[in-house]
């Protein structure tokens, strides 16, 4: 991952309510994906619903199952980009 599983939780729990930013989160991998909602999920224990959040995490693909209902119940939208997924031509 780019970032760490500590420094993005740190970003999101930190502006996501004062400043009010919505986060856009690239997430290519289930532990990146498991990660990114970690890190939403406790910016959420720590700062509660200060606000209609609508984080979005994009190119995802290879999502753990479990992680697949925390979408929902975290309020993040998945941008799904399959194309990502094809790594040779002749898949196209």
């Amino acid at each position: 991952n780019y970032f760490t599983a500590a420094r993005l939780e740190k970003y999101i729990e930190a502006l996501e309510c004062a400043p009010g930013y919505d986060f856009h989160v690239h997430v290519i991998g289930d532990r990146a994906t498991t990660d990114g909602l970690n890190a939403v999920a406790a910016a959420k224990a720590s700062n509660g619903d200060c606000k209609a959040h609508r984080h979005l995490f994009t190119h995802v693909w290879m999502v753990h199952k479990d992680d697949i209902p925390r979408f929902g119940s975290l309020g993040v939208t998945a941008d799904i980009q399959l194309q990502d997924a094809i790594s040779e031509e002749a898949e196209y």
